[in-house]
């Protein structure tokens, strides 16, 4: 029922997305502009990505800032920013919502295990629940099956930087901004125009 359901609901994209298309094409033809509101209709779903790519990058420009200042990220932040992944697959359907919070609650298993299996080992805290819930909210809005390229881009991005600025291991790195670029860089890759 599931896949029949993701079926019905991408043939109804499809056909809007056709729809608007031979609705412009139509008015062409007949040799006069589309109106204000006939353009309104045909690019309202483009514009939603839009909105929400402003959005997502000036939320983690603010994280990356902050991270770099002080080795934090508030939850005043990161959790609001899960919350709107899970409103944005709640809203448009991309991704489902049941990727959208396996998503979410995959990226903070993740990293919270893996912090804590580091912090066992070294008495150090490797990761901060701040990273935890960052990648939690990159998983509310790119669903589970994307979060291995945003952990791929932070984690060698964070390696070169590290290997370029000094050897020593004794210098807390920010990873938040790493995870941030990754989680916008997937982001803009992946973004549906038809959301």
């Amino acid at each position: 029922p599931a896949t029949t359901s993701s079926a019905a609901h991408e043939g109804l994209n499809e056909d809007r997305t056709r729809s608007h298309a031979n609705t412009v094409k139509s008015l062409l033809h007949r040799g006069r502009q589309p109106k204000k509101t006939e353009l309104k209709h045909v690019w309202r779903l483009p514009v939603t990505t839009l909105l929400a790519t402003v959005f997502l990058t000036s939320i983690l420009l603010k994280l990356a800032l902050i991270d770099i200042r002080t080795l934090r990220l508030p939850d005043i932040w990161t959790l609001p920013l899960i919350a709107s992944g899970l409103g944005l697959s709640a809203l448009t359907g991309q991704p489902e919502l049941s990727a959208s919070l396996i998503g979410g609650i995959a990226g903070y298993a993740i990293f919270w295990l893996i912090g804590s299996l580091y912090y066992r080992r070294t008495g150090v805290d490797g990761l901060g629940l701040g990273d935890a819930k960052l990648f939690a909210a990159s998983g509310t809005w790119l669903g589970y099956a994307l979060l291995p390229y945003v952990l791929l881009i932070a984690a060698v991005g964070a390696l070169i930087f590290t290997l370029f600025k000094n050897n020593s291991r004794t210098n807390a790195i920010p990873f938040g901004p790493w995870l941030a670029f990754g989680f916008l860089a997937v982001w803009l890759y992946s973004a549906p125009l038809n959301v």
